[in-house]
């Protein structure tokens, strides 16, 4: 046989080795696609900000409430909280590490990240990896109407 003529057994280890990395890759990527939270506001592409009334959200007034929130097309995924101690904060929801969503874990007072087990407070620091990065905050206005977020992080 000449060098160049793949063998059967040649062929078979090839096929299952790339159907093994294709299903690797397939199911790491798969993480952050099939842990979307449900947005409860889709704000208009254009937008810069958004006014989530206490009318139509009324967890927000109450500690623990949480509020998701999907802008530029998707691009942009907040989480909005009201915390145990009656301050609003938002945070990108999109765990740092792989993309996954986060979400607020009111029993231990963070936001856990379901894909990993990363971990982050209310700042949006990490508290446990194997994200490395802070999620970013965004600003927040809180009026007698409900609340208004920015979609700009703060620096």
């Amino acid at each position: 046989m000449s060098k160049t003529m793949t063998t059967r057994r040649d062929f078979i280890k090839t096929t299952a080795q790339t159907a093994g990395v294709l299903g690797v890759a397939g199911a790491c990527g798969s993480c952050a696609w099939f842990n979307k939270n449900e947005v409860q506001v889709e704000a208009r592409p254009d937008a810069t900000e958004v006014a989530l009334s206490f009318e139509k959200y009324p967890k927000l007034k109450e500690p623990n409430g949480v509020v998701h929130v999907e802008a530029r097309d998707g691009d942009l995924r907040l989480i909005v909280l009201r915390r145990p101690d009656g301050q609003v904060v938002a945070l990108s929801m999109v765990c740092t590490h792989w993309g996954c969503d986060v979400d607020w874990d009111a029993k231990q007072a963070c936001f856990d990240c379901p894909c990993h087990g990363s971990r982050f407070d209310t700042a949006g620091k990490v508290l446990e990896g194997p994200a490395d990065e802070p999620l970013p905050v965004y600003p927040v206005t809180e009026t007698a109407d409900g609340i208004i977020v920015r979609f700009k992080p703060q620096a």
